[in-house]
């Protein structure tokens, strides 16, 4: 099987014309790229290039390999994009959990934007009250719970959950998150 390396340096070789070129472009030595040439033409099994002077020529062997290594650096190309993609993109499960009228008059209002905004994501929205919204998110089964707390009678926020004065509350746990709106 031809090695990446292998095609890349032939296409640097047939591109610049000498070993030494290529060698310099690649950021390699010069008897690095010749070992790579050395090792693609025994798998190929025929000449790939043709000394002529101080410059080298192509053979038609290296003609079609440099062809297939260009899609192979497009293909390369295309991979990496595609799981920067995965990284750089709001993706995956949520699970939401909110009061009745929290649901009704809230989250139905600001869904739809949100997953408008990021189509990856994946949505569950469960409907707790607000205490069993604040333990579900404490034991890792909600990411996010719409809470109240507007009663004389003020919820007690469970261990590892702290609830700063804008009124968003965060656990301690990296995946336990909540928000408590007054």
């Amino acid at each position: 099987m031809f090695s990446p390396e292998q095609l890349v340096s032939l296409k640097a070789v047939v591109e610049e014309g000498t070993v030494l070129a290529a060698a310099d472009r690649l950021g390699l030595t010069a008897s690095a790229v010749s070992q790579q040439l050395s090792r693609l033409q025994q798998e190929a099994g025929q000449p790939v290039l043709v000394r002529r002077g101080r410059n080298v020529v192509p053979t038609d062997a290296a003609e079609v390999l440099v062809r297939l290594a260009t899609q192979v650096e497009q293909l390369d190309e295309a991979a990496r994009a595609e799981l920067e993609h995965l990284t750089s993109d709001v993706s995956g499960p949520l699970v939401l959990s909110s009061f009745a009228t929290g649901v009704v008059g809230l989250l139905s209002q600001a869904l739809p934007g949100l997953l408008q905004t990021y189509p990856l994501l994946r949505l569950t929205v469960r409907e707790l009250a607000p205490e069993a919204s604040l333990g579900a998110v404490r034991r890792g089964e909600v990411d996010l719970a719409l809470v109240h707390d507007w009663t004389d009678h003020h919820m007690t926020f469970p261990g590892g959950l702290t609830r700063p004065s804008s009124g968003t509350t965060s656990s301690t746990s990296s995946r336990a998150r909540t928000t408590a709106c007054d």
